[in-house]
């Protein structure tokens, strides 16, 4: 069955929001893999070790199969509540995974971001 194409935003506004939601999503798998961490005690030597890769999930402690299993339905809450649909951020994300210059596109939206950021934290000085 093919899969169901999804509109993927072009303009750089878009792109931006994405970046936003995406940089959400990202802080929250930190925050939870740094708690992790901290309730493990010791347990990242490796520090970009994929704790919740499928494969290795089975030989992981309860409680981070538990986080694992929880973080894909807290990322789709975060992106429904920053008005976002999941299914076409799922696709931002795929698209950027596959398209080379759609990757710079997001990458250049990201640097806008972080300038809008940067400025918003200047302005509250």
């Amino acid at each position: 069955m093919p899969k169901l194409q999804i509109p993927v935003p072009e303009n750089e506004d878009d792109l931006v929001r994405f970046a936003a939601v995406a940089q959400k999503v990202e802080l929250l798998r930190q925050k939870q893999r740094a708690q992790l961490v901290k309730s493990l005690k010791g347990v990242d030597v490796f520090p970009d070790y994929p704790i919740c890769d499928s494969a290795l999930l089975p030989m992981m402690s309860n409680q981070v199969r538990r986080t694992c299993a929880s973080f894909p339905a807290q990322a789709r809450e975060l992106v429904l509540k920053n008005g976002v649909e999941f299914e076409t951020f799922q696709a931002l994300l795929d698209k950027a995974e596959r398209n080379p210059m759609y990757r710079w596109k997001l990458a250049r939206a990201v640097r806008k971001l972080k300038r809008r950021q940067r400025a918003a934290l200047e302005a509250k000085k």
